[in-house]
């Protein structure tokens, strides 16, 4: 399969393909590409994953301070919705098996992944990442790093 972007907004950006399937979002951290105005990016795949929607995401380059911690499973926020202030996003794997990770968000029907921040997690094990600042309306999760 053959994803193509082609960037018809006005200022250059770095995007990476990705997917989603059911709840969970998988970012290729390796293919971010800069696409400047009306030039396009395509990425080939020699096989697709089952039962997913492909998407194009932006490459957040800003680097999380973080570190092992301890949390309930799966993704949690503190404070819950910030709203552009302080938030430390925390992340428990729970899924039997270590799990390759990064901290995003949802925006605007646009994910943006934060694809210099990648963990890999025991299973049982946890890790969160320090925002100095978040971004206002926009619902942050864990990302699959693939």
């Amino acid at each position: 399969m053959d994803q193509t972007y082609r960037n018809c907004g006005t200022s250059a950006l770095w995007v990476t393909a990705g997917y989603s399937k059911g709840n969970s979002r998988y970012a290729y951290i390796g293919y971010c590409a800069y696409v400047q105005p009306g030039q396009q990016v395509t990425w080939n795949f020699a096989s697709t994953a089952p039962n997913s929607s492909y998407s194009t995401m932006i490459c957040e380059q800003q680097v999380l301070e973080d570190g092992p911690g301890d949390s309930d499973c799966w993704t949690t926020p503190v404070p819950g919705s910030p709203q552009g202030g302080e938030m430390y996003l925390f992340y428990k794997n729970c899924s039997g098996h270590s799990s390759n990770v990064i901290p995003g968000y949802y925006k605007g029907n646009t994910y943006h992944a934060y694809v210099n921040n990648g963990w890999a997690v025991p299973d049982q094990s946890a890790i969160w990442w320090h925002f100095p600042s978040t971004v206002q309306n926009a619902q942050y999760e864990t990302m699959f790093a693939l």
